[in-house]
């Protein structure tokens, strides 16, 4: 009966920690997705708009294929990101994850609700030795 017990408290305890990792995935309405996951979705979802944060100087060294670049630090980012169809779902990225997360709150500001934000960007992009146009 002790056993039984146990088994079960054990069983339960690992079933409510992959829930926590699970919810930890989607944040405030956005999804967070590592490079394999981002891959996978851009294949099965074509209709998913890649958003380059970088400048166009590291866009122009390599990117996403069809993505477009809004450079985080151009004076009218906000203005730009507000000339966005609100209605796509946007996978935001930059060099390593830190402007694209910041970025977020701007996008969402603007009314953009379908983020998608690749952790680690391009750098785990690259590394997962995925297409690079």
């Amino acid at each position: 009966m002790k056993m039984k017990f146990l088994k079960l408290t054990l069983l339960f305890c690992l079933a409510s920690f992959a829930l926590t990792i699970s919810a930890s995935e989607q944040q405030n309405g956005i999804n967070y997705v590592n490079a394999e996951e981002a891959h996978k979705l851009l294949s099965e979802n074509p209709s998913i708009q890649v958003l380059d944060v970088r400048t166009a100087k590291e866009f122009s060294k390599g990117h996403i294929a069809g993505a477009i670049n809004i450079d985080y630090y151009a004076k009218d980012f906000e203005e730009q990101v507000g000339m966005l169809d609100t209605s796509k779902t946007y996978l935001v990225h930059c060099r390593s994850g830190g402007r694209s997360a910041r970025s977020l709150e701007t996008l969402k500001s603007a009314g953009v609700q379908k983020l998608v934000h690749l952790d680690g960007g391009m750098k785990a992009w690259v590394k997962g030795d995925y297409p690079v146009q």
